[in-house]
């Protein structure tokens, strides 16, 4: 992303791991400068070559594979290396981000060393009179005074909802009133309102420990990760949502209620949705990874994770249903483990459940395959069709999603090439357990 907005990015990387992995991802990126080593090699020479630069100062150990277990943070010498060892420096030509203010405010969680840690006094002792220091989100801002950076903030905090602006490159740095603007829009997938930017935050180191374990995890490059407008704090839907979930629920609790199965299993389907529309009318037997804290007449409930196997329940149903669940399986979201592959196993726990001859109505987004991380994954529908049919699971009908209601595909083969090339919809498959 940075990349789109500033002519050249250098990054700096010491873990060896790590470095690697970035040189895969980053290669196909021209204006980025990737650097192995240790900050404090380069900052001094990336300061005296550069005209107008934006320091992100991140290099602070944060456990598993990052480097600095025994030099956890090396932020003053850092500093000292931008501004002097003084606390002097005539320099406006750039702006430094300090990225983790709160492990500089208190100190750090276990298992990090509190002592080798500086305190945000510590930090401000560097900062030349030249120079605002802010803290906002997360995040020391120290940018030069002409600028205006505080008043900047200040009438920031005082609006409802930031303004959106579109980054445009000005040589390596934006104009500095820019950048917190810039900061405001890159954050986009946080979509809640100022006052409760902090829950949000709260929510983002495990956002991000998350992506990152994925990323080490996800060896199938048919899987381009792309970051989800993230869902932590919902809070602009209306009052009355008619969308996939309305129609999807009501179109498959109608299809279970006219095919009257002797026994009926749903695993993670929406409880206040078409959970409830089957248990009008019949008895239905509900898994979810999560609790259910209320008894609800018609519904029996068993707690269970569905990429372990459970012998117990092999076989014990004619009828099960998944209404958007398998794609969330494995990205953490609902406190689920890791697992780029937990769809799969949720899969093969689906048809499991199936006594022979028996059906199961499974439906997953659809489109151009990809994840969306940690909200979803977007299925090429062959994907289903293919995993399904290694687990003994034979597609008889598929219907999608169009405008108010579903159709039924009369030639299947098109269609699921066809829709393979959209951005996203909505699918769903009846198989039959052979």
């Amino acid at each position: 992303r940075l990349s789109e907005t500033f002519s050249k990015v250098f990054t700096i990387e010491k873990s060896d791991t790590m470095f690697a992995e970035a040189q895969q991802r980053l290669a196909g990126f021209e204006n980025v400068v990737q650097l192995h080593g240790d900050t404090r090699e380069f900052l001094q020479s990336l300061k005296n070559e550069h005209e107008n630069v934006l320091f992100w100062l991140d290099a602070h150990w944060c456990g598993g594979e990052t480097y600095g277990a025994e030099d956890e943070c090396p932020i003053l010498e850092e500093l000292a290396m931008l501004f002097g060892n003084d606390g002097l420096s005539g320099a406006k030509n750039f702006a430094v981000l300090i990225d983790d203010a709160r492990l500089f405010l208190s100190p750090p969680p276990r298992p990090h060393n509190a002592s080798s840690w500086p305190s945000i006094r510590d930090i401000s002792r560097f900062v030349p009179d030249t120079f605002d220091m802010v803290v906002h989100r997360d995040v020391v801002f120290i940018v030069p005074k002409e600028a205006g950076f505080p008043e900047y903030i200040q009438t920031l905090l005082s609006q409802p909802v930031p303004e959106p602006i579109a980054p445009k490159k000005h040589g390596v740095l934006l104009r500095l009133r820019k950048i917190p603007r810039l900061i405001e829009s890159n954050l986009r997938f946080v979509r809640l309102e100022l006052r409760l930017v902090w829950r949000a935050v709260r929510e983002l180191p495990q956002l991000f420990a998350d992506r990152r374990r994925f990323l080490s995890m996800q060896q199938d490059e048919n899987w381009p990760l792309k970051m989800y407008p993230q869902v932590m704090l919902d809070r602009d839907d209306p009052a009355a949502h008619l969308g996939e979930y309305f129609w999807q629920d009501l179109f498959v609790a109608q299809k279970i209620i006219d095919s009257a199965p002797r026994r009926h299993v749903d695993v993670g389907s929406r409880i206040d949705g078409f959970v409830a529309h089957v248990a009008c009318v019949r008895p239905i037997e509900v898994c979810d990874l999560r609790p259910l804290p209320h008894a609800v007449e018609n519904i029996s409930f068993v707690q269970w994770d569905i990429t372990s196997p459970n012998p117990s329940l092999n076989g014990v149903a004619d009828c099960v249903s998944c209404l958007h669940t398998l794609e969330h399986i494995g990205l953490g979201r609902y406190g689920d483990r890791i697992d780029p592959d937990g769809w799969k196993k949720g899969l093969e726990s689906l048809g499991s459940l199936l006594e022979e001859n028996g059906v199961l109505w499974l439906s997953v987004p659809i489109g151009q395959q990809r994840v969306e991380f940690n909200a979803h994954r977007v299925f090429a529908p062959n994907t289903i069709v293919d995993e399904a049919r290694r687990k003994g699971l034979v597609l008889e009908a598929f219907f999608y999603l169009e405008k108010g209601g579903f159709r039924q595909s009369v030639d299947i083969d098109s269609d699921l090439l066809m829709l393979a090339q959209r951005d996203y919809g909505l699918g769903i498959f009846r198989f039959r357990r052979s």
